[in-house]
């Protein structure tokens, strides 16, 4: 099988490349406050399985914030 980029539509390739380039690009960063709740499961406790969540432990959110790559003192 061939792939022929020939002229048959101007800015095709362009187009193609736009769309590959919005596909590959990266997301912004997500706060590390934002991150954890989706990503981390408790391992043990009452809520054993169950995902963590700031209502739980609230003094945690400021410790996030402080080890977020945004956070000044990073």
């Amino acid at each position: 099988m061939s792939v022929h980029f020939g002229l048959g539509h101007p800015g095709a390739l362009r187009l193609a490349g736009m769309a590959l380039a919005e596909a590959i690009r990266p997301r912004p960063p997500a706060r590390f406050r934002e991150w954890l709740p989706d990503n981390i499961v408790l391992v043990d406790g009452p809520k054993k399985g169950e995902l963590w969540a700031l209502e739980d432990a609230p003094y945690l959110g400021e410790i996030a914030d402080c080890l977020s790559l945004e956070h000044p003192c990073n």
